[in-house]
């Protein structure tokens, strides 16, 4: 009875290593993708206000006015 007690510690002890390891590959993985997308919307952010625009030969004459 008490080796049944033994390899059910054994199997309990490996699924929680598999399952530890698991939870911690999940949490790189999410750090790592939430830290790439913030990297873009920073760069993003960068190029939309570095925009300029520029208007050639214009007057107040053409607006209508």
């Amino acid at each position: 009875m008490s080796s049944a007690s033994v390899v059910g510690t054994a199997i309990s002890l490996v699924l929680l290593t598999v399952l530890a390891y698991l939870l911690i590959g999940i949490v790189f993985t999410t750090s790592e993708t939430v830290s790439s997308v913030q990297s873009q919307q920073v760069n993003a952010l960068e190029d939309r206000l570095m925009t300029s625009i520029s208007i050639v030969n214009a007057s107040i004459a053409d607006c209508g006015g």
